[in-house]
């Protein structure tokens, strides 16, 4: 699997990886963006005479990224549009389809129309997240608070092992910070994305810590804080509220 097919597709950024199996492929950095301005990103690797197409989980960590919940009936509804494209969701949660090497062209292309159509689809739902928007943006207040020497940055993004670029909440103090909902898909996504950096030469130091919202589900955010605590650092968000206030009383 090489980049020559893709050589007159002047705006497709296109490199050679390996496979976690040695697989020769390559990752297609497309021209097409989620809602948010999230570069859409594929996976190409040999399968014999057949070639997979993945985007490595991207799409429901991106999702889950902008504080969209997509468990239940709005997993069924995605998977249903990704199936009118020839695409499915495979055992690793990854969007993604198997189809022989001549057809390659074609798929590419159904699978960024496939794309393209959850990302309507986000910016339709992005409304319903506002109170998740809202927590967002409260925690950087906070997190002011708590550490007020410290700059802060908006939307950090860095690589991972993979070379995927990955986008946190904030950096401050040494750390990528981000703030979720406690949900498995939420858990999922941000453990993939701090195993992938974890492993990556790409953290220089830094640090990664999550902030689990626990006002409406403490017992369920508490359990998720310890699944992500075994990977990253791990807070609830009234520790960090505390935490804001004792800094601000003193």
């Amino acid at each position: 699997m090489n980049c020559d097919w893709l050589k007159d597709a002047a705006a497709f950024n296109c490199v050679p990886v390996r496979g976690i199996n040695g697989e020769a492929g390559i990752e297609i950095g497309t021209p097409f963006s989620y809602a948010d301005g999230t570069a859409i990103v594929f996976y190409a690797l040999e399968h014999g005479d057949h070639v997979l197409l993945s985007d490595n989980g991207d799409m429901l960590s991106h999702l889950s990224s902008v504080g969209i919940n997509v468990s239940g009936n709005r997993m069924a509804h995605l998977k249903e549009k990704l199936a009118a494209h020839n695409f499915f969701m495979g055992d690793g949660l990854d969007v993604r389809a198997v189809f022989p090497k001549a057809q390659s062209a074609h798929m590419l292309a159904s699978g960024i129309s496939a794309m393209l159509s959850i990302a309507e689809w986000e910016h339709e739902h992005l409304a319903l997240s506002e109170r998740n928007r809202n927590i967002v943006e409260e925690a950087e207040i906070l997190l002011r608070q708590w550490k007020p020497g410290c700059a802060i940055e908006k939307s950090p993004k860095i690589k991972g092992q993979s070379k995927n670029k990955y986008s946190f909440n904030y950096l401050i103090d040494g750390e990528y910070i981000d703030i979720i909902v406690p949900n498995h898909t939420a858990t999922g996504a941000v453990m993939r994305k701090a195993g992938d950096i974890k492993n990556s030469p790409y953290l220089n130091g830094r640090e990664i810590r999550i902030v689990i919202f626990d006002a409406d589900e403490p017992e369920r955010a508490e359990a998720e804080r310890q699944i992500i605590g075994s990977l990253a650092k791990a807070m609830l968000y009234s520790q960090l509220e505390r935490l804001a206030i004792h800094r601000t009383a003193h």
